[in-house]
């Protein structure tokens, strides 16, 4: 089996903050800030940058792991202070369309990143999108996924449809399951299939 990569379009991730505080020393009276962050690799990575910053400006930092929805409705409802899990304009519009009267988007915190298919480098007949055609039988025509109910999930599934790849199922797992198929397949330089990357290209080999 071989092992490829998920989907889509330009995003930027944004830092989200409640409601209450709208940036610009908004929690400045605040004795404990509340990060939530979900439990994806880049994420947890700025979200503990930026508790190292805010402890050393004298904050106390209370972090909680949530799934993106559950991001949302925290910031939403006042639970949560800030995060830097939104990705937008694209893979988390339907949250911004549902809360964005109950939030505050901030400043970009990175800019121009995509979400795209990869398959590992040793794939030599692979370099698009258009070419799991060809491997799709070799992969066991699947894709592996990451969260179940994540919009990066759907947004690979419509991929799947404009490139009429109708033979793909997306198996729904988790970045961390994800990550150990991705090592398997490398360790074993197996010919598996269709993984989920965040990456400066839409479609790469790694």
């Amino acid at each position: 089996m071989k092992k490829l990569f998920l989907i889509s379009m330009i995003c930027f991730l944004l830092v989200i903050t409640s409601a209450c505080g709208n940036g610009n020393g908004a929690f400045k009276d605040k004795k404990t800030i509340t990060i939530g962050m979900n439990n994806y690799t880049e994420n947890i990575a700025y979200t503990y940058v930026w508790k190292q910053i805010l402890e050393d400006r004298g904050y106390k930092v209370r972090t909680v792991f949530l799934e993106k929805a559950g991001v949302w409705v925290g910031t939403a409802n006042n639970d949560i202070d800030i995060s830097f899990a939104p990705w937008l304009p694209t893979t988390d519009a339907p949250f911004y369309k549902k809360y964005k009267d109950q939030v505050n988007i901030e400043d970009p915190w990175l800019k121009n990143a995509r979400l795209g298919f990869a398959v590992p480098a040793y794939m030599k007949d692979v370099n698009t999108t258009e070419d799991l055609a060809k491997v799709a039988s070799d992969v066991d025509n699947k894709v592996i996924g990451i969260d179940p109910g994540s919009s990066i999930n759907g947004l690979a599934e419509q991929a799947l449809k404009d490139y009429n790849l109708k033979s793909y199922t997306l198996v729904k797992s988790s970045e961390a399951a994800m990550l150990s198929e991705l090592r398997k397949a490398y360790e074993a330089k197996k010919t598996n299939c269709c993984y989920y990357v965040e990456s400066s290209l839409g479609f790469c080999r790694l």
